[in-house]
């Protein structure tokens, strides 16, 4: 994609500048969210060996309201920067993050890009083989353990104004809510967002489709506010799912997309990622 075409590219030209004496670069629009827009840079160089090396980025950048107004999702103030205070705690502490390189004026962050596929691919290419999706769940929900621990190490110094707090957890009567948030499409959440009079209609419509699976949901949940019950709340990732998870290429599991932390139970970090 040519550079001209993603607007806020000039926003980088003092990181890009330094990029293009050094070595070449390449530069690829590969998505937006309801709040940011997101760019991968790949940067490749020689070394002082004259090896070929290549490093590769992903930058996040706040989007702008629109010339209508629009709210963006009710995102707060900052959040870009909360996430890189978190990722650098985290990443200080050896969590399985990616690795945060630049904050610029608290709207456009630089991360190491994550090479490999997500969990969800993962899962999806190993449909017919059930123990491997079952290993790969495990290794994840193992390797989710050790953020939730580090997690409890750093929360005390988070910006919590900047956070969803969560206070009160009534797994039981929290886990409709959940199963219709993961198995709705994303036109029919979007729907649900932007009209809420028709959200019964569509919360029926999921129920109906999704009806084979209520029980074993429920049943999930049950376990989980029975064992979490007397749990305090914590910093937890917050929108954590099989898309949110990445094998490298290494095989090392990497957590992403820490834009939604909160002060909650573990469980609503562990739910989606088994039912995601």
């Amino acid at each position: 994609m040519e550079e001209r075409k993603i607007e806020w590219l000039e926003e980088l030209t003092p990181l890009l500048d330094v990029l293009k004496k050094n070595g070449q670069i390449e530069i690829e629009h590969i998505g937006s969210g309801l709040n940011t827009d997101y760019i991968k840079i790949k940067y490749k160089y020689k070394d002082e060996n004259e090896k070929n090396c290549e490093e590769n980025y992903f930058v996040k950048k706040t989007k702008k309201p629109s010339s209508r107004g629009e709210v963006l999702n009710s995102a707060p103030k900052d959040f870009l920067y909360t996430e890189y205070e978190i990722l650098d705690k985290y990443y200080g502490l050896g969590a399985r993050v990616p690795r945060p390189l630049q904050i610029s004026r608290k709207d456009i962050l630089r991360l190491e890009l994550i090479k490999g596929d997500s969990l969800e691919a993962k899962l999806i290419e190993s449909k017919s083989d059930e123990a491997k999706r079952k290993s790969l769940i495990e290794e994840s929900v193992l390797a989710l353990g050790d953020i939730h621990s580090i997690g409890r190490r750093i929360q005390g110094g988070i910006l919590q104004e900047n956070l969803e707090i969560v206070k009160t957890v009534d797994l039981m009567k929290r886990s409709e809510l959940y199963f219709i948030v993961l198995a709705a499409y994303e036109e029919q959440l979007k729907k649900m967002e932007q009209n809420p009079v028709k959200k019964e209609r569509i919360v029926e419509e999921i129920k109906r489709r999704c009806k084979d699976n209520i029980p074993i949901f429920n049943d999930f949940f049950g376990i989980l506010h029975n064992h979490f019950l007397n749990q305090e709340t914590q910093l937890i990732h917050g929108d954590m799912a099989t898309y949110h998870v990445r094998i490298d290429e290494n095989g090392k599991i990497v957590f992403i997309d820490f834009g939604k932390p909160k002060f909650s139970n573990v469980a609503f970090d562990l739910a989606p990622l088994c039912f995601s």
